[in-house]
Formats: structure tokens, C-alpha cells, sequence
């Protein structure tokens, strides 16, 4: 099929960080084709389909660098218990969920990402059997881990540090596994999920590390992401930091995506930047826990950073104005743009994931993955920098037709295959049971009824 986007804004992403109007845009099957101005391409394209695009604007989907879309399960309640989930007493845990119930929350959550722009995530948690097979049905890209640790979770919220090497090596052989199954799959990647320096032990660390260098597959990794973590490190490593331990361990390099990285000094940065690591910055996550990582510092270094919405909402322009917002008040000034972080969203996660050939812009020769936001709204006009007005003023619903290689997935802001009332409603009904097996506490009566 071809299809062409005639009178859009186009927001490229290209090198020179272009920005057509009054434009068109032409995909052939799953490929983008054309870019131009309106009097060059749409009078001359004899097209299966015309998209109006007149008031909107035309994005490269995002590509959102750290997710673990089975703990949508989490939301609402969690946030606001001090911790992480995996080190939180009374939260239900990736081990106590079938794999069946991961599968309806990792859908749910993969359900929000798509329909908020993200054409491409990276996520790590249990049962990544279910979630590969719960992307595949959307049609979302993934980069899909187990999450592997030698450590007991079960005692982790008492900072017990308890190493199995019988649970490590089922969790490895698990992940291993998942790269055989999806091996050369058009949309679903896999890459090697390395928990954290403090959930994993030294041999483990360089066990599981090993595997991924011997597979030439991506790692990630939460990283520096708390105080107990840099604490439980420098116990075990003579006083290093979260960083240097992992440098003294062989994990860094240019095919690490590093989630977090909030407590880190100037040689940790240096290291970071040395070795090529990818840092996937998680504003709104690490806000909501009272916490903000040197952003302007990994920017002046050079480090490539990335951006990921961790456990909480999937919403992509939230997080790049939650991260403006922290920024500044940071770094008590303007340092950080919105180009910055659109950057962040999108050509900065391609490369994070090996990529930018293909996917992060809007380029002759690319995957057609595309947002359609429409503009033609109060609270976003009047439109004078459509990069300014995404960034300040845009909501997720804005997003109107989502694009993966080519086929819409999203319209109208609904997802077109899968039935959205059924996700929702299995999904409420998985978390009610979970929780209250966990947490006697909660009251009943505020669960939504549906």
C-alpha cells in the first residue's frame, strides 16, 4: 500500500533537525519513501490512501529506553510507598504472577505506550516469555529481557542479600531462551536483562555479561538508581561506587543501556562517557521517589542519553516535560531545551538500541513509524515552535494515529486489533486479586468498579 501524509508539519528528527510545513510525506508498504513540500510530492503521488494532515504534525514514533510494562500492575498505590516494587514489602512481585496474568499486565501496559507514541521499548521484568508474546499480538516494537538476578527477592525489602545460584542460572537460561525463540523476528529484539549491581553477585555479574557478549546482544541494567543500592556496592567492592564496580566487572560499554544513574560524581560520568554507555533517563519515576540525575552534566560529556518512563505511566510527553521541568530547577536554569529531550525520545533511543539506521527519524529510506498528533486544539494554539508546543503544552491524547512499519495501529487515539474493554477489564481484575493477596490494607471499597 502506499500512503501519503499531504499539508503536515513534519518534525524529522534528520540530522539537520529539519522541520518541513504545508509538507507530505509518502510510505510504501513499510518503508518512507518521500518527504517534501506539498507543491513537489502530493500533486504527483498517485496514492492507495490520503491522509489529510492539515493543523498536525507528523513525529518519528518514540522510542522509550526502560519500561516494565507488567508492573502497570503497580500503579496508584506503589509510588507512594518510599521504594522500588522489587524492594518493597507488600507489593505483588513479578515471582508471585502467573504467566498468564503477566501477560494481560505486560498488554495493558504495551496497550498505553502504543497509544501514547512509543513504537519501540525496551523491557525488563519476570516472565518475559508473556510479554514478548503480548507485544507481538499489539504490533508494538520491543527489546524484551528477562530480569535476571541471583539474589532472593524475597528478603531484598529487608536488605537480606541472599544469592541463589540455582534461581541466577534459571532466570539466564530463561532469557537465552527467549533469544532462540524470537531470533530474526521483524518487530520483537531481545536483549539481556542484568537487574543491578546490588541484586546480582560478582560472579553472577560477569556470568550473565559473558552470555550477552558472546550473543552480541544489547544489556540493561538499573544503575546508581538509590542510596541502599551505592551502599550495598561499596560493601562488597571495598568501597567503589555503583559505577566503578561495574567497570571492575567488565559491564561497561557502548552496548549497555544504563537506567537512572541519580547518584553518580564526576568520575562516574567520565567513566560513563569513556566506555559509550547509553544512560536511559527516567525523570518522572525518579522525581516521584524525591530524586533528579545530572542530566546537564551527561549532556555536556557527551554521553548519549535516552529516555524511559520506568514503572509508572507510559507517556512519553509527560516524561519529556517532567524532565524539562526537573531540569531547571536542578541546574536552576535553561540549560536543557526541548529539542534536547525530543532528541532523547527518539534518535538518542535508536542509537541506544543499535537502531538509528533504521528507526528515531522521519527519513527517506526508514521504517514508517509515525505519529500523527493534531494540533487543531485550544491548549495548543496558538503554534508558533511546534517543538516548544509539544514539549510545554501537548497531551498523550493529542496523539492520534500511531504508524509501526508502516501499518496504523492506533486511530483516532484507539487501538485498532485488540479489543481495549477486555484488556482493561482483565487487567483490574488480575490486580484486585493480587494486591489484596499481598496487602490486607488496602481498602476494597475504592477499587474502580467496571
Amino acid at each position: 500500500m502506499k500512503t501519503l501524509f499531504k499539508s503536515a508539519c513534519i518534525i524529522t528528527m534528520n540530522l539537520e533537525r529539519k522541520i518541513w510545513n504545508e509538507a507530505s510525506l509518502v510510505v510504501e508498504d513499510e518503508r518512507i519513501t518521500a518527504i517534501g513540500s506539498d507543491e513537489d510530492i502530493a500533486a504527483f503521488v498517485n496514492a492507495d490512501r490520503v491522509i489529510d494532515c492539515k493543523g498536525k504534525v507528523l513525529l518519528p514514533g518514540f522510542i522509550n529506553t526502560h519500561t516494565h510494562q507488567t508492573l502497570s500492575i503497580i500503579r496508584g498505590v506503589a509510588e507512594d510507598m518510599g521504594t522500588a516494587p522489587a524492594y518493597t514489602k507488600s507489593v505483588p512481585q513479578g515471582y508471585q504472577l502467573s504467566e498468564h496474568e503477566s501477560y494481560v499486565m505486560a498488554l495493558l501496559g504495551a496497550c498505553e505506550a502504543l497509544k501514547f507514541g512509543s513504537t519501540y521499548i525496551v523491557d525488563m521484568y519476570t516472565n518475559c516469555f508473556s510479554s514478548a508474546k503480548a507485544f507481538d499480538e499489539l504490533g508494538i516494537r520491543a527489546n524484551v529481557c528477562e530480569m535476571v538476578h541471583d539474589m532472593d527477592f524475597s528478603t531484598i525489602y529487608k536488605r537480606e542479600y541472599r544469592a541463589d545460584e540455582q534461581l541466577g542460572d534459571e532466570l539466564l537460561e530463561k532469557n537465552v531462551q527467549l533469544m532462540e525463540k524470537w531470533n530474526n523476528h521483524p518487530l520483537i529484539d531481545v536483549c539481556m536483562g542484568l537487574h543491578a549491581p546490588d541484586t546480582c553477585s560478582v560472579p553472577f555479574i560477569q556470568k550473565v555479561v559473558g552470555e550477552a557478549r558472546k550473543r552480541k546482544v544489547k544489556i540493561t541494567t538499573h544503575l546508581a538508581q538509590s542510596k541502599g543500592e551505592l551502599q550495598r556496592v561499596r560493601d562488597i567492592s571495598g568501597g567503589l561506587s555503583s559505577v566503578a564496580f561495574y567497570e571492575s566487572r567488565g559491564v561497561l560499554g557502548n552496548d549497555l543501556i544504563a537506567a537512572h544513574c541519580i547518584y553518580v560524581d564526576d568520575k562516574d560520568i567520565e567513566l560513563l562517557r569513556k566506555y559509550g554507555v547509553n544512560i536511559a533517563h527516567v525523570p518522572e519515576g525518579n522525581a516521584k521517589g524525591g530524586m533528579a540525575a545530572p542530566l546537564k552534566a551527561f549532556l555536556d560529556s557527551g554521553i548519549n542519553v535516552t529516555l524511559g518512563t520506568d514503572n509508572g505511566s507510559a507517556d512519553m510527553i509527560d516524561a519529556m516535560r517532567i524532565g524539562l521541568c526537573v531540569s531547571r530547577v536542578r541546574e536552576d536554569g535553561f540549560s536543557v531545551m526541548p529539542m534536547d529531550f525530543l532528541e532523547m525520545a527518539t534518535i538518542n533511543g535508536a542509537k541506544a538500541v543499535g537502531r538509528e539506521k533504521d528507526l528515531g527519524s522521519l527519513e527517506i529510506g526508514k521504517s514508517a513509524d509515525i505519529l500523527v498528533l493534531n494540533f487543531r486544539k485550544p491548549h495548543l494554539i496558538p503554534c508558533l515552535n511546534p517543538v516548544g508546543t509539544l514539549l510545554h503544552t501537548c497531551i498523550a491524547d493529542d496523539i492520534e494515529k500511531v504508524f509501526v512499519n508502516g501499518r496504523m495501529l492506533v486511530d483516532n487515539g484507539k487501538i485498532l486489533q485488540l479489543d481495549e474493554e477486555d484488556i482493561i477489564r482483565e487487567a483490574q481484575e488480575v490486580a484486585e486479586c493480587k494486591w489484596l493477596a499481598v496487602n490486607h490494607e488496602l481498602n476494597k471499597n475504592y477499587f474502580l468498579k467496571l
